[in-house]
């Protein structure tokens, strides 16, 4: 593995800021612990703008919504969710099982 240290990755970041655009970048968002926390750490810590993307699939807990929202909130965060209509996310995981 080739660690390469966070004055890389603040180098690798701020190639991505652009003050014409309203993100920097996009983080995909669970609502669990370590994508709240990636998504804390690039707002808080490197001040990034980011934008939150999330798939909202039938295994999307309660809990997890919960937290989504008030991470949104609280780092003042937007988030684009979206979804497959009813049926098709279980029609899609079996075509790809089948294969």
């Amino acid at each position: 593995m080739n660690v390469q240290g966070e004055e890389k990755l603040i180098q690798t970041l701020n190639q991505f800021r652009n003050k014409r655009r309203k993100y920097d970048c996009m983080v995909g968002l669970s609502g669990g612990r370590d994508s709240t926390y990636t998504l804390w750490k690039l707002v808080n810590d490197y001040k990034m703008r980011d934008l939150a993307i999330h798939y909202d699939n039938p295994f999307t807990s309660e809990q997890a919504r919960k937290n989504m929202q008030r991470a949104s909130e609280i780092l003042g965060v937007d988030i684009i969710k979206w979804s497959f209509p009813e049926g098709d996310h279980v029609n899609a995981t079996k075509k790809a099982l089948k294969v």
